[in-house]
Order: structure tokens, then C-alpha cells, then sequence
């Protein structure tokens, strides 16, 4: 009969039997001498963040311009195409931002569509749901436009509509952090 293995102090990964562990030399390798410890730097603190994270203000920084044009054209709320974006792009992650896909646009739910520009995507939204929002005067109708006829923005998730509407939330409370920290800078 093999002999008994538990988890113990090596670990549950561990081959040696409980009763074999030499538990003094297990709390010397554990344990490194007071030299040792003193050579190694204290980490820093890291800095207090204030503000949005990084990828959040590269999202405003990189398309502020460009849906601020895009919501004044189609007559909406810019908070509710700020909002939009964000959510479907991921706040403009790498894989949108290579494409130029602010807005995580696809054909059909297929792959994601390329764009030679932001701005080019931005225009062919407008063409494709400029229509279907303009007015709306508010993110409850905004996000009710899109999920009428004729083209429904998200048929796959039925929680689309109260994300959209938590992520406008987020935007006007980043949107404001960096506008503030924008005119800081300047």
C-alpha cells in the first residue's frame, strides 16, 4: 500500500508524507535572515491615483473630438454617443482601436468591422443610426431608438439596453474628471 500523501505544509502539490517534514529547515528556507531582508528596498508607495485610469482619458483624448461632432450632428445628448462607444468598444480597447471600430461595429454579430479612421467610422454610423436617434433627448431614448426597427442595434443580449444606460453613468462622471484635468494641463 502506497504511503499516505495529505496536504500539508509543502504544499497540496507536495510528495512527502506529513510525518517526513523536517519542519526546522522548512522554516529556514521559509524564512530569509534579517541580512538578507535588509538588502532588498522597501517598495515604493505606489502614487495615490486621482482621476481616471489611463485607458479612460485615451479614450476622450483619442475621440472626444470626433463623437462631440457626431452627437451634435444627429441631435442627441454627446454623453449618449460617448456612452455608446465605450461600452461597445470597451473604452477603445486595442483590438477597436486597430480596427478604427469605435463603436465595436460588426456585419451581422460577425467579426468586427475595419475602418480607415475614427472619423470614418463615426460617418458611417451616422448614415447607419443617425436616423433611427436623432432628437432623442435623452439615454432612455436614445437606447430605445436603437432597439426599434429597422435596425436593431443588439438582438443578442437582453441586458444591452441597462448597460448602455449604466456606462452613460460612468461617462459623465469620467467626462468631467478629464475636462478637468484637461484644462489643468492647459
Amino acid at each position: 500500500m502506497p504511503a499516505q500523501i495529505s496536504p500539508g505544509p509543502l504544499g497540496i502539490d507536495s510528495a512527502t508524507a506529513r510525518g517526513q517534514v523536517d519542519f526546522g529547515t522548512l522554516a529556514r528556507v521559509a524564512s530569509p535572515p534579517p541580512s538578507l531582508l535588509a538588502q532588498v528596498a522597501a517598495p515604493k508607495a505606489a502614487a495615490p491615483q486621482s482621476g481616471n485610469p489611463r485607458h479612460v482619458n485615451d479614450f476622450f483624448d483619442d475621440l472626444y473630438p470626433t463623437l462631440k461632432k457626431l452627437a451634435e450632428d444627429v441631435a442627441v445628448e454627446e454623453d449618449c454617443i460617448l456612452a455608446l462607444s465605450s461600452y461597445e468598444s470597451g473604452w477603445y480597447n486595442a483590438h477597436n482601436r486597430g480596427l478604427n471600430n469605435p463603436f465595436g461595429l460588426t456585419k451581422g454579430g460577425g467579426n468586427n468591422l475595419k475602418f480607415a479612421s475614427p472619423k470614418a467610422a463615426a460617418d458611417y454610423w451616422r448614415e447607419t443610426f443617425g436616423p433611427q436617434v436623432r432628437g432623442a433627448k435623452s439615454i432612455d431614448a436614445f437606447v430605445r431608438a436603437l432597439l426599434s426597427p429597422p435596425r436593431v442595434y443588439n438582438t443578442v443580449n437582453p441586458q444591452w439596453g441597462a448597460k448602455v444606460k449604466l456606462q452613460h453613468n460612468s461617462v459623465v462622471k469620467r467626462k468631467a474628471i478629464w475636462l478637468a484635468e484637461k484644462e489643468k494641463r492647459q
